[in-house]
């Protein structure tokens, strides 16, 4: 009896595992994918915050570049050198974008964009004036990309990600054995029936099988006979089915 509980208490553990199992598979999968849709907007509003940033810097620098710019025009032709800053890298082109002049790494290839990344640089726009001074009608500031924001919102997204999947996971494991708590307590009362019956069943099938066994049938008559053997099948039904419940408890 002791192996056909512990069978049936694994039966119904392994049941138990098995559900949890499934439960948690999926909803950490749903809060992952829900988790990777959030990191990828921190992440644009990360890098359009930095691009926001790096425009009002751009700008500043497109003025003091315009202002050199001027500024060469009305010297030359005693002053002949393009200004330069140690800043930033600039370029000019005329009204049909042909470069005039250019200390830029990488050609613009936007000409109706003010910020735009390229390659590894970050171009920055500024149309110019009808003054068309050294002949230009477009400014291109040019600086390197700083990656810290970049690096920063990934560890951003990393930290935080494993945080929330951390909690998120307690808590469905918490909430998962909430729900399975009233299935658990119904197998429990129901065991607990089947072992009542079972144990009522047990002493009246026993003494039933006992004394048919005990009594001389040679002493009957064919009819009672008949009816004990009727009796025995009956009692060895109830027995097996007693065996059966025995089992699943």
């Amino acid at each position: 009896m002791l192996v056909s509980k512990n069978k049936g208490t694994s039966l119904y553990r392994t049941s138990e595992r098995s559900s949890l199992v499934r439960f948690l598979a999926l909803y950490i999968t749903l809060v992952i994918l829900l988790l990777t849709l959030l990191g990828i907007l921190h992440y644009k509003s990360e890098e359009k915050l930095m691009f926001s940033e790096q425009r009002t810097l751009l700008s500043k620098y497109a003025n003091e570049q315009y202002k050199a710019i001027k500024k060469a025009h009305n010297e030359y032709p005693q002053n002949l050198t393009y200004p330069r800053n140690h800043k930033f890298r600039s370029a000019i082109h005329d009204l049909s974008s042909e470069e005039i002049f250019s200390l830029m790494k990488h050609k613009p290839i936007h000409f109706g964009r003010d910020i735009y990344r390229i390659g590894d640089s970050l171009h920055f726009l500024k149309p110019l004036d009808e003054n068309y001074y050294l002949g230009a009608k477009y400014l291109f500031i040019e600086v390197d990309e700083d990656m810290s924001w970049k690096d920063n919102a990934i560890s951003d997204i990393i930290i935080y990600g494993f945080l929330t999947l951390f909690v998120l996971a307690i808590f469905g494991l918490f909430f998962v054995r909430i729900l399975l708590r009233p299935m658990r307590n119904s197998i429990t009362l129901l065991d607990d029936f089947i072992k009542d019956t079972t144990h009522e069943l047990n002493t009246p099938i026993s003494a039933i099988l006992a004394n048919v066994e005990m009594m001389d049938k040679s002493t009957l008559g064919a009819k009672n006979e008949k009816k004990l053997g009727r009796i025995n099948i009956a009692a060895k039904t109830v027995s097996h089915l007693y065996q059966d419940l025995t089992f699943l408890t």
